[in-house]
C-alpha cells in the first residue's frame, strides 16, 4: 500500500478512511477477450508527426505467448506506433517509413504498469525511445533508427487491444497519454508503489480510466484528460473489478 501520510498518527479511524478512499478511486477495468474486442479512441493527434510524447498504463496478460497490441496507432507495417507482447517479447515500435523499434523480454501475467517515452530532440535510439515496466527502465534491443518525429498518422484511429485484424486477451486499465516526454519523478508518481492513482496534477491529453467514471457500464470510456477523445469499446468488452492494487 502506498504512503498514508501522517495517517498513523491520528487514530485507526484515519487509517482506515485513507484506505479507503484508495480502494475507491479505482474500482474498474476493463476485459478484452481477445477474439474481436477493442476500444476504438478515434484520430488522437498527439501521435501525428509528434516530437515527444509518453504513454502509459496497467495491464494483465492472461498468457504473454499470443500477439496482443496494448495500444496501436496503425496505417501500414511501415507507419504505426505501438505497444505489443508477442510470443515473450514486449515490442516499443514507432516505424515511421521503415521498421524501428525496441524489444525486451517479457513474461509477466501479472498487473503491471507499462510506459513508453519517446523524445525526438534527443540522438540515439536508447534516448530518443525508454521503456519503463513497473517503474524500471528496461534495456532495449533496437532495430532500426527511431526517427526524430513519429510518423504521420492522420486519420488513422488510436485503438486498445486491436491492430489491423489482430485483436490481443487482456485486462487494462488506466491509460494515459501526454504531449511530452515525462521524467523518472513523474512516472514514478503514475506508478505511485504499484496502484493507480490520480493524474491529473500530471495533464495528461488522454486518460481513459476504463469505467471508473463512467460506473462500470455502457460503451464508452469518458477520455478524461484534455483531448476529449472518447474510446468506443465495440464487440462487446467487458467490465471487471479486477484491478491492479
Amino acid at each position: 500500500m502506498p504512503y498514508l501520510g501522517n495517517s498513523l498518527s491520528v487514530g485507526s479511524s484515519a487509517v482506515t478512511a485513507s484506505a479507503s478512499a484508495l480502494a475507491s478511486f479505482n474500482t474498474y477495468s476493463v476485459d478484452f477477450d481477445g477474439t474481436d474486442d477493442y476500444a476504438d479512441c478515434g484520430d488522437v493527434t498527439t501521435f501525428n508527426s509528434a516530437s515527444a510524447f509518453t504513454f502509459s498504463g496497467w495491464v494483465k496478460f492472461p498468457n504473454t505467448t499470443d500477439v496482443a497490441h496494448c495500444m496501436s496507432k496503425y496505417l501500414n507495417a511501415s507507419n504505426r506506433i505501438h505497444i505489443a507482447v508477442v510470443s515473450n517479447v514486449l515490442y516499443f515500435n514507432i516505424s515511421n517509413g521503415g521498421s524501428q523499434y525496441g524489444q525486451v523480454a517479457f513474461t509477466n501475467t501479472d498487473w503491471c504498469h507499462i510506459a513508453m517515452i519517446y523524445d525526438g530532440s534527443l540522438s540515439g535510439n536508447s534516448n530518443r525511445l525508454k521503456a519503463y515496466i513497473n517503474n524500471v527502465q528496461q534495456s532495449l534491443t533496437f532495430t532500426g533508427t527511431i526517427q526524430a518525429t513519429t510518423p504521420n498518422l492522420s486519420g488513422q484511429s488510436l485503438r486498445f487491444w486491436n491492430q489491423g485484424s489482430t485483436y490481443g486477451a487482456a485486462l487494462c486499465d488506466e491509460y494515459a497519454l501526454f504531449n511530452s516526454a515525462l521524467t523518472t519523478e513523474q512516472l514514478t508518481t503514475i506508478y505511485n508503489g504499484g496502484t493507480p492513482t490520480d493524474l491529473t496534477s500530471l495533464n495528461p491529453v488522454g486518460w481513459w480510466r476504463m469505467g471508473d467514471n463512467d460506473g462500470g457500464n455502457g460503451t464508452t470510456i469518458t477520455d478524461q484528460g484534455s483531448g476529449g477523445n472518447n474510446a468506443t469499446l465495440t464487440n462487446g468488452p467487458s467490465f471487471s473489478t479486477n484491478v491492479p492494487t
